[in-house]
């Protein structure tokens, strides 16, 4: 009887550390729009879209965050994804910006923090080349696992000391991008904006993005 009753006990402790983990998941569509013309040095290129999402280094990218309970701890994966076969037009396009294609999707998936804040991340390049077949990403699914533990996420935002924008930093000019596309910033658009360039080295030119920090190259 007193084995019993030991073995019972064992049973429920480890039904309650069970329960206390939560997991759920989340499925994210790509949601892939018309192609859009845009021009660049006088010449006309058709790009892919896609809806509610932006492009980085002139390229598609995919981004999503969500906010989770900052007293919890968290863990994010991967758990599956569906694609499509490329269509010509993105073919296309790809092959003129001698972007280097991966072979397989390994999309950045983890769990950061923000000050106080929690949440969990994802960001990728949503084309990769499979048996020398170009795919596109048409959904993914993503687990999110609560772990019962205090808070440790995989990596947080870095912040300085002090603002970019502090006095004696440099002459600063906030531009506006009403719509989507490839924006050039030549010396004709900083003239018309009545920016002078005489002198102006072009190695001295930074252009930040709002909330994540130096633009790349």
């Amino acid at each position: 009887m007193s084995s019993f009753k030991i073995f019972f006990f064992a049973f429920i402790l480890t039904l309650i550390s069970t329960l206390s983990l939560g997991q759920e998941v989340v499925s994210l569509e790509l949601k892939w729009l018309e192609p859009a013309s845009v021009k660049l040095n006088g010449k006309d290129f058709v790009i892919p879209s896609l809806e509610n999402q932006g492009y980085e280094n002139n390229l598609p990218n995919f981004y999503w965050s969500r906010q989770l309970d900052p007293k919890s701890g968290y863990s994010a994966r991967l758990i599956n994804f569906t694609t499509e076969d490329c269509p010509r037009i993105d073919k296309e396009f790809l092959s003129t910006t001698n972007h280097l294609i991966p072979t397989s999707f390994v999309p950045d998936v983890e769990v950061t923090n923000s000050g106080r804040e929690l949440f969990v991340v994802t960001s990728f390049f949503p084309y990769f080349e499979e048996n020398g077949i170009l795919k596109r990403i048409t959904d993914i699914q993503i687990e999110i696992t609560t772990t019962g533990k205090k808070p440790n996420p995989v990596s947080a935002k870095s912040f300085v000391a002090q603002s970019v924008l502090r006095e004696g930093s440099g002459t600063w000019y906030k531009i506006s991008v009403t719509e989507d596309g490839i924006h050039k910033i030549d010396k004709a658009f900083l003239e018309e904006c009545g920016i002078s360039t005489t002198g102006l080295n072009p190695n001295h030119i930074n252009i930040f993005g709002n909330g994540e920090g130096m633009l790349p190259e």
